[in-house]
Parts: structure tokens; sequence; C-alpha cells
């Protein structure tokens, strides 16, 4: 926190001796660029939404040991957006489901990005009373839309 104070004093900044919570993520990318020669902007390009999905998938594999498929048109979506996956275990069994709605959608969505089960894992609440109801998640995002055959990126972070 100081060395973003000095910064910023250093260039000028009349916050700089009293930085907001909104001061600090401005100067941090400055002081970053400064450093690093590192324009979040410009990395953009290398973490568009599908790959960074498949990296994620296949991180999940490689740790967990488990598979994520898309399951679409196995449950009703709300936006033409989301997306439906299933998750299977090293045997290829379903163990969970989860949606997950990427897109800023500022008249429907809340800001910021969240999670929280739809449905619990339950053997009592199981269709046929024996095997377990297996648990739904959902995930929501506010990534900007793709344009065109241009896809949604995302920053590093």
């Amino acid at each position: 926190m100081e060395d973003l104070k000095k910064f910023s004093k250093d260039q000028g900044a009349l916050e700089a001796d009293d930085l907001t919570h909104w001061d600090v993520s401005f100067w941090s990318e400055r002081l970053r660029e400064s450093k690093y020669d590192i324009n979040e902007e410009e990395l953009r390009p290398f973490f568009s939404l599908p790959n960074v999905m498949d990296g994620l998938f296949d991180l999940a594999k490689t740790l967990f040991g488990i598979e994520i498929e898309p399951a679409d048109g196995l449950a009703p979506v709300w936006n033409k957006d989301v997306k439906f996956f299933r998750v299977k275990d090293s045997s290829g069994s379903p163990v969970a489901y989860f949606y997950f709605d990427p897109y800023s959608r500022p008249s429907e969505k809340r800001q910021g990005a969240w999670m929280d089960e739809v449905v619990a894992r339950s053997r009592v609440l199981s269709p046929d009373g024996n095997s377990s109801r297996l648990p739904v998640a959902h995930m929501v995002c506010n990534q900007t839309p793709p344009v065109g055959s241009k896809p949604s990126l995302m920053t590093f972070r």
C-alpha cells in the first residue's frame, strides 16, 4: 500500500495520501503497467471464454478425476446463453449438474458473479427413493457477451 501511495503521489495524484478502494484498483493497474510493461487489456485475447472453460474442465479432470460435459437439453434454461453441464466421476457416472450463465444482462441480472445450489444431494427426495437425487448448482457471471465473430474475452484475473 505504501508503494501504491508513493507511486500515485509521484504521478501527481491528489488522492495519494487517502486512497479509496476504487483508487487502489486504478493505481494498482498503473503501477503494474509501469513496473512490468503489462496491460491486462492486451492479454484478453488469450483468455476467450471458450478457451478458459476448456482449460478449467481439463484442470478439473487432472486434479479431481472428474469429467465435465455439456448436457444442453437435459434441463430447461431461462436464457438462450445459459448452458447446462453434467459432472461425471472417473467411472463415467453422473455425480452432479450445473447451470452456467456467463453473460451480462443488465436489465435482468445483478452485478458481479455468484454461485449457489439449485437443489442439494438428497436420498429422501430422490425420484425412486433408493438412489440419491444429484445436486444441481448454478454459476452466474457477468462477462461481456461475444460480438459478431469475436468471442467473449476474460481478464487474467
